[in-house]
């Protein structure tokens, strides 16, 4: 059995890892701001109390997926340009 790496031409490899990066860095820096401002809202840090505790944890949530879609950005660049 071949792994994708095999099946991708070598023409596409550079173009694959140049969006890998761009979905890492997208995602690292969306996901860390989410994180933070989600923490904040949870410990009640954040001036307009309009979100909850609950929306809080959700915004929290959704940075931490965010963080993993940064770093599976990371491991499709590793892939592809090593």
């Amino acid at each position: 059995m071949s792994t994708i790496r095999e099946r991708v031409p070598p023409a596409l490899r550079d173009p694959l890892a140049l969006v890998s990066v761009g979905v890492m860095v997208l995602g690292l820096t969306v996901g860390y701001v989410l994180i933070v401002l989600g923490i904040s809202v949870l410990l009640g840090l954040v001036i307009p109390t309009e979100l909850s505790a609950v929306d809080g944890a959700i915004v929290t949530a959704v940075g931490l997926a965010s963080t993993a879609v940064g770093y599976l950005g990371w491991r499709g660049f590793a892939y592809f340009s090593y």
